[in-house]
């Protein structure tokens, strides 16, 4: 539950399948989970994912729900760049 309260804002070190010990993760979600912003290093690339919630009233997904998304894209991304490398 701890790891929960830090997405607010801090960013924290999270787990993303297919990256090995010597990259990094991170995450990090606004209190409002309007905007999640996922840091990763794989391959020698450094890519960030961003997934911002649209100003609208529809049913929004809680933040653990955005930060599973946000990982599992994360991982493919990863997945792809893995396979471009050969």
């Amino acid at each position: 539950m701890a790891a929960q309260n830090k997405l607010s804002g801090e960013a924290v070190d999270v787990a993303v399948a297919g990256i090995d010990d010597s990259n990094v993760a991170s995450l990090r979600c606004q209190k409002d989970n309007r905007e999640c912003i996922l840091d990763l290093t794989t391959q020698g690339n450094w890519v960030q994912v961003i997934i911002e919630r649209p100003n609208t009233s529809e049913i929004i997904p809680d933040k653990t729900q955005a930060r599973d998304r946000i990982l599992e894209i994360g991982a493919t991304i990863v997945s792809n760049l893995k396979a471009a490398a050969g």
